[in-house]
């Protein structure tokens, strides 16, 4: 069960699928306030859809239009949890689609890192981000995205030893 006294930091692509159906999920365990950061915001049909089912279910949520590889947006996406006057209970950084070499890439290192440095004193109960099996078993043309999934792996155990 999720604490609903807590508030969950969801980031760059939360307002699609996979950011849809965790939502879902969260809240279907307890959890009641959310922010959401994306490039578009609410923008999209689907995401003013999300947005208004998790507020008709009992939820706060708030949605601020920024990219995660900037660490201004995060900053501002943090001060919007903080706002809730709750602690923040985790952050979800869900994928984004393999695009270009820097596209595919800088969200998940830069954006990951701003996230981490922008939540920093902040006692969360997860930090979760995804990755994909196309670390071990992706092909040749997607070397900046098995990349970039690899340095997801490997800060998630850098981040791990750094709790420990």
């Amino acid at each position: 069960m999720l604490c609903p006294m807590r508030g969950v930091l969801q980031s760059c692509g939360c307002l699609g699928g996979i950011g849809r159906s965790l939502s879902r999920w969260m809240m279907s365990r307890g959890a009641r306030n959310f922010v959401f950061m994306g490039c578009s915001g609410t923008n999209k049909a689907e995401a003013r859809k999300l947005v208004a089912r998790l507020e008709d279910a009992g939820a706060n949520v708030r949605a601020i239009r920024g990219d995660v590889i900037d660490p201004s947006a995060v900053a501002l996406a943090v001060k919007a949890c903080e706002e809730t006057l709750l602690p923040i209970g985790g952050v979800i950084k869900p994928p984004r689609p393999n695009e270009a070499w820097h596209e595919g890439i800088q969200p998940k290192w830069q954006g990951t890192w701003n996230l981490h440095n922008g939540l920093e004193g902040h006692e969360m109960d997860f930090f979760l981000f995804t990755s994909s099996l196309s670390v071990s078993h992706g092909n040749a043309t997607e070397s900046n995205y098995r990349a970039a999934n690899q340095c997801l792996d490997a800060f998630a155990q850098w981040r791990e030893r750094q709790e420990s």
